[in-house]
């Protein structure tokens, strides 16, 4: 199946040859019910063959799309049913790889209308989809203490965790604003939730890192980059909706949130069970997770500060987030030569930001137009 699909979209191909593949495929698709087929093939044992039937539902489901600009039938009740059945169904991690894939398929196709696309994509499914992300987000955030989930159920909110970043990415592709586009931003307490959540240590830093990549708008960057859409398509909640992200970070941090996280757990690095030669993160962070962690709290930081009313206030919400990230990062945050990480407030920018460029840049621009706000 995915062959003819490739074999059709060629734009070398003859257009005798193009049209018999197409008839092929849609022949396929009405008279022997291949959708169906591809569908029931998900949950076989046979792994080999479930990511081929995924592969290739993908493939079926972004062809008819772009070809006939309609969306499978088939398809489409099998998430309707599967989304909407959460958590009482079985297929929730097959829906969200064939949902997740096809999104991404449109956002990369560039020959495409990726906003014509996803309206037809996102309009049927779009309350459907903002059940399950808050549902999902409530019951992972609401896990009970002492019992880690099972591997299915992490896989699937890893899943599910992909699924929000492109949500994210395909706002600045759409004309018109779907909610389930706009979850992430206005539910960012349950996101943060699942850092200090019995779940496994790679979905918390995921979570994190997910954040960061929101609140700086690089969600989906390897798929959106240089896709510059038109005016008509610029989001008019972003805004308000970054608002109210940068709201609900601070209140964690005047919570006591920062002193909860991963209290006395050991864990993994990303990629490696050690920590780099010469910077040694202590209880169970890495600087992943700390750069990520800083960023958000910079950014929501500088959101706050540029809507404030007064200098006052500002300076109240600088020290409210800025005492608190120092005390934080000087417990978990030591270079192996000496024992006191900072000499200066200022070092830790570079010794935590020192292998990141894109996010040092970020993180500076950030305290730079916070400190803008005061007057000298």
């Amino acid at each position: 199946m995915e062959m003819m699909i490739i074999k059709v979209q060629n734009p070398g191909l003859e257009a005798g040859m193009r049209q018999k593949y197409l008839d092929i495929v849609r022949t396929l698709v009405k008279e022997a019910s291949v959708d169906t087929k591809l569908i029931s093939l998900l949950r076989t044992p046979d792994q080999l063959m479930s990511h081929m039937a995924c592969k290739s539902l993908v493939s079926l489901v972004h062809f008819q799309l772009r070809e006939e600009g309609s969306l499978n039938s088939s398809w489409l009740t099998f998430c309707s049913e599967t989304l909407s059945g959460f958590p009482s169904g079985g297929w929730t991690a097959e829906c969200l790889w064939t949902l997740t894939n096809a999104v991404r398929k449109i956002l990369k196709d560039e020959s495409s209308v990726r906003g014509g696309e996803l309206k037809k994509l996102f309009s049927p499914l779009d309350g459907i989809l903002e059940g399950f992300c808050r549902h999902v987000l409530s019951q992972a955030s609401d896990l009970p203490e002492g019992r880690l989930p099972s591997s299915k159920h992490m896989n699937s909110l890893s899943g599910f965790l992909d699924l929000l970043e492109l949500l994210v990415a395909s706002r600045s592709q759409t004309a018109a604003s779907f909610a389930c586009q706009r979850m992430l931003f206005l539910n960012v307490a349950y996101v943060l939730g699942l850092t200090t959540s019995p779940v496994h240590t790679f979905i918390k830093k995921k979570s994190m890192v997910l954040l960061k990549r929101c609140i700086l708008c690089k969600a989906g960057e390897d798929l959106v980059m240089g896709k510059v859409p038109p005016s008509s398509l610029q989001d008019p909640h972003l805004d308000e909706d970054r608002i109210v992200f940068s709201n609900t970070v601070l209140q964690f941090v005047d919570s006591g949130w920062l002193n909860r996280l991963f209290d006395g757990e050991k864990v993994a690095r990303f990629g490696a069970s050690q920590v780099r030669p010469g910077l040694d993160i202590c209880g169970g962070l890495d600087d992943v997770f700390l750069r990520a962690l800083s960023l958000v709290l910079l950014k929501a930081l500088e959101t706050k500060v540029q809507n404030s009313t007064s200098e006052c206030e500002a300076q109240v919400l600088l020290e409210s987030v800025m005492c608190p990230l120092l005390s934080f990062l000087k417990n978990d945050l030591r270079s192996s030569p000496c024992a006191h990480p900072f000499k200066h407030p200022c070092t830790w920018l570079s010794k935590l930001f020192i292998e990141q460029d894109d996010d040092m840049f970020e993180a500076a621009k950030a305290l730079l137009s916070v400190h803008l706000q005061f007057k000298r």
